[in-house]
C-alpha cells in the first residue's frame, strides 16, 4: 500500500514539473519576440507568440541574432 501511495505521489510531482516547463517555454516565446525588436521597429514578416517554426534560422532578423560571428548573414551560401 506504501508503495503505491508513493508511486502516486511521484506521478503527481513529475505531472506538475512537467506541465510549469511547458508553461516556460510558452512564455518564453512572446518574451524572446518582445527582446529582440528594437522600440518602434517592425519584424517582416511578423513573428507569432503561438508558433515556433518560424522562429530561428527561418527568419531573417532572428536568424542574424543566431549567425556565429565571423559570419555574415547578409552574405548568400
Amino acid at each position: 500500500m506504501i508503495h503505491i501511495l508513493y508511486w502516486h505521489i511521484l506521478l503527481q510531482i513529475q505531472k506538475g514539473a512537467s506541465s510549469s516547463h511547458a508553461d516556460d517555454t510558452k512564455g518564453m516565446k512572446c518574451a524572446v519576440i518582445d527582446w529582440t525588436i528594437l522600440e518602434g521597429q517592425m519584424l517582416n514578416p511578423p513573428l507569432s507568440c503561438k508558433y515556433k517554426s518560424e522562429h530561428g534560422f527561418r527568419h531573417d532578423q532572428t536568424g542574424a541574432l543566431l549567425c556565429p560571428t565571423g559570419i555574415d548573414w547578409n552574405v548568400p551560401k
